[in-house]
């Protein structure tokens, strides 16, 4: 008989499945002999870039109405643009970046996200665009890099939330969408160590704590601390 103080706590290998977001009744192969740690982070990645159904938000647009010219549609006359080159700023349209207004510094391989501060900086940038240019299409491009992608992924999400008072579920719907059209564009985010990744934070729950956050009163600017 195993005594009861042996079964108190999972074997590390469990419990860096269990930490990467697997059910220990999966089938899944706890041989520590036959996985690295590159292997556990990986199926880290793999768990948190798995999202939960939404039970609200808009339905997914199509690929040709997601994907334009102009990059993706975040809301109305604003866009994501991706891209390998900075666009021509010449014409109607209005393009900007933020790669050197808003920069990440990491502790380690951690790569964001931003603080609240940021968030409610570059909304209030967002909503002096929208005043300024509204009948011309704001967008907003970066590199073709995973971690910028997502950094400003965030960013525009946040405003969806905290500005345009979209739900969490709207505001992850769109980027979903997005990941789904070109895949790889998003990473989840880690911890702050230069150790592998045993989990990801997704931007989907980034936006769920910034609802709540919302909801609790902590994003108003009125407010004296």
């Amino acid at each position: 008989r195993i005594p009861d103080h042996a079964c108190s706590e999972p074997p590390m290998q469990a419990r860096r499945l269990l930490s990467a977001g697997f059910d220990m009744d999966d089938d899944v192969d706890t041989d520590t002999e036959d996985q690295t740690p590159d292997d556990v982070e990986a199926q880290g990645h793999q768990a948190a870039t798995t999202t939960r159904p939404q039970d609200t938000g808009p339905p997914k647009a199509s690929q040709s109405q997601l994907r334009t010219e102009f990059g993706f549609c975040i809301h109305e006359n604003i866009y994501f643009l991706p891209c390998t080159e900075p666009p021509s700023e010449e014409g109607p349209n209005h393009y900007f970046s933020i790669e050197d207004q808003y920069v990440y510094c990491p502790f380690a391989r951690d790569f964001g996200p931003f603080n609240l501060g940021v968030v409610l900086r570059f909304c209030e940038l967002m909503e002096e665009k929208r005043a300024e240019f509204p009948s011309r299409k704001i967008i907003l491009h970066c590199p073709m890099e995973p971690e910028k992608c997502t950094n400003v992924a965030f960013l525009l999400g946040s405003f969806l939330i905290q500005s345009l008072d979209k739900s969490d579920g709207e505001a992850a719907s769109v980027f979903n969408a997005i990941s789904s059209h070109q895949q790889g564009i998003f990473l989840p985010y880690r911890d702050a160590t230069n150790r592998p990744r045993e989990f990801g934070l997704s931007l989907e729950s980034c936006f769920q704590a910034l609802r709540r956050a919302k909801s609790l009163g902590w994003t108003r600017l009125d407010d004296e601390l």
